[in-house]
């Protein structure tokens, strides 16, 4: 069964966009999903919060959150990722 999902990740202003991107990229060619993708911070946040929001199955999303710490290992270090 899919159902909606999220993950919520803060990094460098100037980060956001390369680790934004990986992250679509990974949620597509794994599970042929797309995302949205919403900045939950003010534009002088120098860490900015981004929220993707997805649609994948249980199975799905519990390989998502293997697979980021393994593909984005600085991302999880700095500060993690919020699986919701």
């Amino acid at each position: 069964m899919f159902k909606e999902r999220k993950i919520i990740f803060a990094t460098k202003i100037s980060y956001i966009k390369p680790y934004t991107q990986k992250i679509k990229s990974i949620i597509w060619n794994k599970f042929e999903s797309s995302c949205e993708v919403e900045n939950l911070s003010f534009d002088s946040d120098e860490a900015p919060t981004i929220a993707m929001y997805f649609i994948l199955s249980d199975d799905q999303y519990q390989k998502l959150q293997t697979a980021i710490p393994v593909l984005l290992p600085d991302l999880v270090l700095k500060g993690g990722i919020q699986y919701e």
